[in-house]
């Protein structure tokens, strides 16, 4: 889902839903539209890939799963954590 405007929307809005049904003391609808939210910030963050629409304006995922492993690394968390400060240095094997 493009542009990232409409993701943060969503999310907030399957957040925002889930905290007037506690308000409201509906707990099953709470614990429904909280996984929603938290679905949608798996989907829409953590894994969204650009490239799977044809965008290449630059945005990576968060979250990358390495081709012929098990593992999932964070390049773009790395690499602002080197921008804020130098000291910082990826992990080996990430």
């Amino acid at each position: 889902m493009r542009p990232l405007w409409r993701r943060i929307a969503v999310t907030a809005a399957c957040f925002g839903w889930a905290g007037l049904e506690a308000f409201w003391g509906n707990p099953g609808w709470f614990w429904l539209f909280t996984a929603i939210g938290a679905y949608t910030v798996y989907e829409f963050f953590l894994t969204f890939d650009p490239r799977d629409f044809g965008d290449t304006d630059g945005e990576q995922p968060l979250l990358v799963h390495r081709a012929g492993s098990s593992r999932w690394t964070m390049p773009k968390l790395w690499d602002s954590l080197r921008k804020i400060s130098p000291v910082v240095r990826r992990p080996h094997g990430l």
